[in-house]
């Protein structure tokens, strides 16, 4: 099993806060799944776990059989929801970067990825817009050959057209040995690529499993489906 999390509890300030309450479930391999829920349902908190930049209050978290921490961070890719690069950075400077930290990391590819995405890598990166730094994240976290992909909130600013090159990205990295978690409030748009979806409420799972059985056996989609979850919960 690529990623296991065990009855994982998170709480800020001295458990004034629980931001994740005893969630359970486990990925494998060659999956992409989607993590949903409101703002403040546990989404950025749990992938922040999986990449083992915090720690679980309580539980634990396996990548390959070891507990995620600083030696499981060469099995995963994180894109955070906020931005990653210094204000002095060109987009060569933040590939650079990437090949000097990551020896995972394939320049060439990177540069391909943002060629085709037309960012020009001798443009300082505080002056792209937002949605062509999302794009040069993406870009850079896909040119890493790992095992687990996490992004929060990829496609926040990114105009239509690139989304669809960006779905096609995250398409063609899929593996039978790598998978994909993406957080996102975008459902309807992105659902199509999803083969499951973890549904975050209050810090509990309210749902997780294939979104193929959803279609099928509810005849929703996958947004539909999802509200209808909500609902009863709230009913």
């Amino acid at each position: 099993m690529l990623l296991e999390v065990r009855n994982v509890t998170k709480w800020y300030g001295s458990k004034k806060k629980i931001a994740l309450d005893n969630i359970s479930f486990s990925l494998d391999r060659g999956k992409i799944v989607g993590l949903v829920g409101e703002n403040g349902a546990g989404k950025t908190t749990l992938l922040k776990l999986i990449a083992g930049f915090v720690q679980p209050s309580t539980g634990e978290i396996l990548i390959e059989g070891r507990k995620a921490g600083l030696l499981t961070r060469k099995f995963v890719a994180f894109l955070p929801d906020t931005i990653m690069f210094e204000k002095w950075m060109r987009v060569s400077d933040a590939i650079e970067f990437f090949k000097d930290f990551y020896d995972d990391f394939d320049v060439s590819k990177a540069h391909d990825l943002v060629g085709k995405l037309k960012i020009n890598p001798k443009e300082k990166i505080h002056q792209l817009s937002r949605g062509n730094i999302e794009k040069l994240s993406i870009s850079l976290l896909f040119s890493r050959d790992t095992k687990l992909y996490l992004l929060d909130e990829p496609l926040a600013y990114v105009d239509p057209v690139s989304r669809d090159f960006i779905f096609e990205m995250i398409l063609q990295n899929i593996s039978e040995e790598k998978s994909i978690i993406i957080s996102t409030n975008i459902i309807s748009e992105i659902e199509h690529i999803f083969d499951e979806v973890i549904f975050l409420n209050h810090g509990k799972i309210l749902y997780y499993g294939s979104t193929e059985k959803i279609r099928e056996q509810e005849g929703l989609s996958v947004n539909q489906f999802l509200k209808e979850v909500l609902k009863n919960e709230n009913a």
